[in-house]
């Protein structure tokens, strides 16, 4: 399987394009979910470029 590796630079880039979106479409959640695993930090960085509440859900697919 061949993984691409993203840079924090490239989620910032990411959550600033999905932020002039969402301003564009007069659109604003009233919070965000982040799913455990990879999409804390995307969800963190939009809810503080936003000033929008975030949640944290945890997603396990596997069994324990």
């Amino acid at each position: 399987m061949k993984k691409h590796h993203y840079t924090y630079d490239d989620v910032h880039k990411a959550a600033t394009n999905i932020c002039l979106k969402m301003y564009n479409d007069n659109w604003r959640p009233d919070y965000i979910v982040g799913i455990t695993k990879g999409g804390n930090v995307p969800a963190t960085i939009l809810c503080n470029m936003l000033g929008i509440r975030g949640e944290a859900l945890k997603v396990s697919l596997r069994d324990d």
